[in-house]
């Protein structure tokens, strides 16, 4: 017999066959949902609802903390890093907008996020000029012209800022003088005009001088005319100047 339903006890009793307190394996599947097995099922529910694309999905945004795994955020202070890194790369020897400049030029700071510009380099004993009160040259003769045009000019020695005197009158009162200091024949500084018969002495400190520059005083004639004399050129300290041309 294969397959036993029931058996008789000891006591001649029909008994049915249980395997219900037995230990072992059983041969066949017995599908045996208890309570570990639900609970186990049900734990096993809850966290697939808590996962990506879950019912009930977590997530931990504004949460602080380190995650275990690298998150890969590009937020905006990550994105202004690698932003100027790869504007510093451009302006590198071999970069898309490598940075070059002029032989004999020096490169001066134009601040953060700005290319630096050019300045010339100086040379040995020809720093650049600066104003002061030192008298460096001068042309002191007495000049004037019945038209417009130049009366007196000084060649610079070397660039920089300087303080420019000259005194200034005109022939007859009613009748004012006008004039300007020029550079390489463009205004600089403003115009200067006297009424008055007595020489008075005009100052202008001006920038913007490089070396071989020629400063010049121009008359400009509407009725009256004008005189000057002492054209003179001030440096905080002595220095070597090319010539008076004029």
């Amino acid at each position: 017999m294969n397959n036993l339903d029931a058996y008789i006890d000891n006591a001649g009793n029909l008994r049915k066959c249980s395997v219900a307190g037995l230990s072992g394996t059983l041969a066949d599947d017995q599908h045996v949902i208890d309570a570990e097995v639900l609970a186990v099922a049900a734990a096993l529910v809850h966290a697939a609802r808590h996962e990506n694309g879950g019912a009930d999905e977590i997530s931990v945004a504004a949460l602080s903390g380190t995650l275990a795994d690298d998150q890969h955020v590009l937020d905006a202070e990550v994105l202004a890093i690698a932003a100027a890194l790869v504007h510093a790369d451009r302006h590198e020897i071999g970069g898309a907008d490598s940075i070059r400049w002029t032989a004999s030029k020096l490169l001066l700071g134009a601040g953060a996020g700005a290319d630096p510009t050019e300045v010339d380099l100086p040379t040995p004993g020809h720093e650049p000029a600066s104003v002061g009160d030192v008298l460096v040259t001068s042309s002191d003769t007495e000049k004037t012209r019945g038209d417009s045009g130049m009366l007196k000019e000084i060649r610079l020695g070397r660039n920089g800022t300087y303080r420019v005197k000259f005194d200034l009158k005109c022939g007859e009162v009613g009748y004012p003088g006008y004039c300007e200091v020029q550079n390489n024949g463009v205004l600089v500084g403003a115009e200067q005009s006297s009424n008055s018969t007595t020489y008075a002495t005009k100052s202008q400190d001006l920038s913007g001088f490089h070396t071989g520059d020629i400063i010049s005083l121009y008359t400009r004639k509407v009725t009256g005319t004008a005189y000057v004399q002492n054209f003179r050129i001030y440096l905080e300290k002595l220095a070597t100047f090319a010539e008076i041309t004029a």
